[in-house]
């Protein structure tokens, strides 16, 4: 059977650039090895180095493809602008942009300090923020730019139990700002996207559990009854995130903008009673 080239060009990447933030591990390096299958040259971006550099070699050595890291804290006011900057010196220009980086400090919505509160709304909601805001001249520019935040399911749902509450505003008002910027960057070409996951297991699982003081017992039952709440009876994996994020970057997904796709496994049909 051949290969149907026109297939590979919609979904293909050949020819352009990626910053991928959180790009170290979980869904944000599942995105940078599809990405980087797709022929695009990556950069990504995290606090941990060490992890950067061994995702960005795994990565290279695996596709062919150019990974480029740097290491970012987006606590940091001034780090999202420069961290954008850095990555159109480094790359030549940058056509897509994901910012899939975040915290979840485990904290009760009532009991959160100034610092917490801060330190939350800082990297999931302000730099990314001020990361699109750097971005978007050139896209412009060109005519042509992709967005893409990753959010999540707690951005509609609660979670009894889990204390996520600062970590789901900071992402209902992420998809507040990327509606608002799909409708006004739409006329220059630049798509905007967000993709809410569902009970994914990634690295971060176990140990956010045992910080809210979740027993191993207790873990097992919480796997097993979000699990039910699924249309697909089970948790989602990282690499399931990456495919729908090639879609909302690559030309197949060029008349999709202001979106909110969901890659939940039927969570959000089945599971309203959520304990």
């Amino acid at each position: 059977m051949k290969t149907n080239n026109k297939l590979m060009d919609r979904f293909g990447l050949a020819g352009k650039t990626a910053l991928v933030t959180g790009g170290g591990s979980g869904i944000g390096k599942e995105i940078t090895r599809i990405f980087a299958e797709a022929g695009a040259t990556v950069m990504i971006a995290a606090r941990k180095e060490d992890r950067l550099n061994e995702a960005a070699a795994e990565i290279a050595g695996d596709t062919g493809a150019t990974i480029h890291v740097k290491r970012a804290d987006l606590a940091e006011r001034s780090v999202p602008d420069d961290l954008i900057k850095h990555a159109q010196k480094t790359m030549g220009r940058l056509d897509i942009l994901v910012c899939n980086a975040a915290v979840d400090p485990v904290v009760k919505t009532t009991e959160y300090t100034d610092e917490q509160y801060d330190f939350v709304m800082d990297v999931n909601l302000r730099a990314n923020c001020d990361m699109t805001k750097a971005a978007v001249p050139a896209m412009k520019e060109k005519g042509w730019g992709r967005i893409i935040y990753v959010s999540s399911l707690s951005s509609t749902k609660g979670f009894n139990k889990m204390n996520l509450g600062m970590y789901a505003a900071s992402k209902a008002g992420l998809e507040g700002y990327a509606r608002f910027a799909a409708a006004e960057l739409g006329t220059y070409g630049i798509t905007v996207n967000t993709l809410a996951p569902g009970a994914i297991h990634t690295q971060i699982i176990e140990p956010t559990f045992k910080e809210a003081g979740i027993s191993d017992e207790q873990m097992e039952q919480i796997f097993q009854y979000h699990s039910s709440l699924c249309a697909l009876n089970r948790w989602g994996q990282a690499e399931e995130m990456a495919g729908a994020v090639l879609l909302l970057a690559s030309d197949a997904g060029s008349y999709i903008t202001g979106s909110r796709l969901m890659a939940d496994g039927g969570w959000d049909i089945l599971g309203d009673n959520v304990g």
